[in-house]
């Protein structure tokens, strides 16, 4: 498996050393105090590695900050986007982790008209009241038009499952995609990336997950390039968004 990890690194091993260097770099603006900044390419990194608390994954770019937020992420491959994945620390201790996400439908498209109330109750009756392994499930985020659509889908396994060792749950987020077909919504088959993928006790999981899309699809450009805007973290956890205060059983 190694091996042909390697081969498929090949080219792009090969484009970065023919191609001008690139890099992310940026300002992050936070009422917290920024503890860890890393970049994640969602192509090639263990979702199962980079979900863990303490993350570690060959494509999972550290980056050097200073204290007013400014960072850099040197030495990354060209022609391709990631996402961002900041830690920060509340002046009473709490530890918050926000996580980018790009919310782009997964192939072009060209746009429709806007997304309507009826659309939106549709997308999330597909979402929710489908029977499935997991007893919760949500949505995060949603971009969408009259034709299509993009689901941050929040999952969760609270219930015993099998090989569950007592008290476990199982925490996942995806992004899921639709298409409004002939008058009806139905999910694209086969298409969903999962983004996050932890299993054990609630303690053990991070407290405060969040999932935003400011933090993603970000490309890397050459380090001449003129700095983009600062990115604004929110100021609090919000349910809505992920876990905020850790996952509360039945």
């Amino acid at each position: 498996m190694r091996r042909l990890l390697l081969i498929a690194l090949f080219p792009l091993l090969l484009a970065a050393d023919t191609q001008p260097a690139v890099r992310l770099a940026g300002t992050l603006n936070s009422k917290s105090t920024v503890t860890r900044v890393v970049a994640i390419d969602r192509a090639w990194a263990d979702v199962l590695k980079t979900s863990e608390k303490d993350p570690k994954d060959p494509f999972l770019y550290s980056a050097t900050f200073d204290a007013a937020g400014k960072f850099h992420i040197d030495k990354l491959l060209p022609g391709r986007s990631y996402d961002l994945i900041v830690w920060t620390t509340a002046a009473d201790g709490t530890v918050t982790r926000w996580e980018g996400v790009s919310m782009d439908y997964h192939r072009p498209i060209k746009p429709s008209t806007e997304v309507t109330d009826e659309d939106r109750k549709s997308i999330n009756t597909l979402v929710t009241e489908v029977p499935q392994f997991y007893d919760k499930t949500r949505i995060l985020k949603l971009a969408a038009d009259h034709q299509h659509a993009t689901a941050l889908v929040e999952l969760m396994r609270t219930r015993d499952f099998h090989s569950d060792t007592g008290g476990e749950v199982i925490y996942r987020v995806e992004l899921w995609y639709f298409e409004n077909l002939f008058g009806g919504w139905a999910k694209d088959a086969n298409t969903e990336k999962v983004i996050a993928r932890v299993r054990g006790k609630p303690g053990d999981i991070q407290q405060n997950w969040q999932f935003i899309p400011q933090l993603g699809n970000l490309p890397a450009v050459p380090a001449t390039a003129p700095a983009p805007a600062p990115i604004e973290l929110p100021e609090k956890t919000d349910p809505k968004h992920g876990i905020a205060g850790g996952i509360k059983l039945p």
